[in-house]
């Protein structure tokens, strides 16, 4: 995970979660699943940037079939919340309850995302730190992620979470959403690795990896 576009959100020596870029990350140690997913965002972030969600997570998703992952479910859904009806106070909430409810991840990763997100709105060094990959004013975006070994298979689990709001919002974990009206366009996405591919261009995405995020970082203020 680069020092430049991480943050761990878990206590030392114990389970817990990271952020990379604009993404919490239920594990942060497989460094395939943080290493994929950095190039995706960042490439995303670079050929699209904010203001067309379903381009930015289409690329997002092609990134990520092109190193070795293979697509087994995608699901676009769109709801319009109203910050007076939502029953939650702020977007980061909003995320939580989502997972809460999403039966394709484990109880676990679900308390693991949960405290990750508590870590978040609780600590304002990590809220500054997460805040430039994922607050343009009116939109704004950020992504669960939990990968899984089943039957020696590695499974990944994206879940993205785009607002197009009625006015700007200053930070998307923790700033009312009291007066704010929102399209909340979502995407559940499920893709499995192949070791093989991937072992054979382990190193090019690693070195592609240092490239990106290196032009990439120089345009935010972290």
């Amino acid at each position: 995970m680069s020092k430049d576009r991480g943050k761990y959100l878990g206590e030392t020596d114990k389970e817990g979660a990271a952020t990379i870029g604009r993404v919490v990350v239920s594990d942060e140690s497989n460094t395939d699943v943080a290493n994929s997913l950095e190039l995706a965002l960042c490439t995303a972030d670079q050929q699209v940037g904010s203001g067309d969600n379903e381009k930015y997570w289409q690329i997002v998703v092609e990134t990520l079939t092109k190193i070795g992952w293979v697509q087994q479910q995608a699901e676009w859904s769109n709801e319009y919340v109203n910050g007076q009806t939502a029953g939650v106070d702020n977007f980061g909430d909003y995320v939580k309850a989502n997972v809460e409810k999403d039966s394709l991840y484990r109880d676990a990763v679900k308390s693991v995302v949960s405290k990750a997100m508590v870590s978040l709105q609780s600590h304002e060094e990590k809220l500054q730190f997460f805040r430039p990959f994922t607050a343009d004013g009116t939109s704004g975006s950020f992504v669960v992620n939990a990968a899984t070994v089943t039957n020696g298979v590695l499974t990944m689990r994206v879940s993205a979470f785009a607002f197009q709001c009625s006015a700007p919002v200053d930070d998307y974990v923790i700033s009312s959403i009291k007066d704010i009206e929102a399209q909340v366009n979502k995407l559940g996405v499920k893709v499995i690795l192949s070791q093989i591919v991937m072992n054979n261009i382990r190193s090019a995405v690693e070195d592609k990896l240092n490239q990106e995020t290196s032009a990439y970082i120089q345009s935010l203020d972290i």
